[in-house]
């Protein structure tokens, strides 16, 4: 999936797809958002910012007001048919990181073959790695073989939190990293994998 494309000609972007979704879901999140604090948000520099910022107003997800960045009502519309949740989350003992970030994939339980696909998108993002499971019979399960997930605590976590409910099919990313922003960085990557 692409969220923006195009640019100005000249070098490659620092910036990939996953940040540009980021930048959306942190900008709905806070209601608005300069470019100072969404640099400081993403770990990103304020030219990577600038061109993000040009790319997402320039394909009218995004507008620039007094206040700061706000999400167009097309960038909201994209953002509900995508419908990705983001939730900081505690691991627990089989993570590798210090900070875990769930992102939710709803209704993508199909396309998720091993896992193996969204943990290497989330190491390549800068993320230590990602865990894939799939809501299906009212608990998490690992792909391939469905097996249950012997500690359903992120579950619960995630049922105290979520502003929707999870349904069969929907799949659980856990990025994980040293920081939240790479956690969730990585988290997202692996989403995009599956959209």
């Amino acid at each position: 999936m692409e969220i923006a494309t195009g640019g100005a000609p000249g070098p490659m972007p620092y910036f990939q797809q996953y940040h540009l979704l980021m930048a959306l879901l942190l900008i709905r999140e806070k209601g608005y958002i300069g470019r100072k604090q969404l640099s400081r948000e993403l770990s990103m520099g304020e030219g990577s910012i600038r061109s993000m910022l040009r790319r997402l107003t320039k394909a009218g997800l995004v507008r620039t007001e007094r206040s700061g960045n706000v999400i167009t009502p097309a960038g909201g519309e994209m953002l509900n048919d995508i419908g990705i949740e983001m939730i900081s989350i505690e691991g627990g003992e089989s993570s590798v990181g210090t900070k875990d970030v769930a992102v939710i994939v709803p209704g993508k339980g199909n396309f998720v073959t091993d896992g193996f696909s969204q943990r290497d998108a989330a190491v390549r993002a800068g993320a230590l790695g990602a865990t894939t499971l799939v809501f299906r019979n009212g608990g998490l399960t690992f792909p391939p073989d469905q097996e249950p997930m012997q500690d359903q605590a992120v579950l619960h976590q995630l049922k105290n939190v979520m502003r929707s409910t999870l349904r069969d099919n929907d799949v659980v990313i856990i990025g994980t990293a040293d920081s939240g922003t790479n956690a969730t960085i990585g988290a997202l990557a692996a989403a995009m994998e599956l959209l």
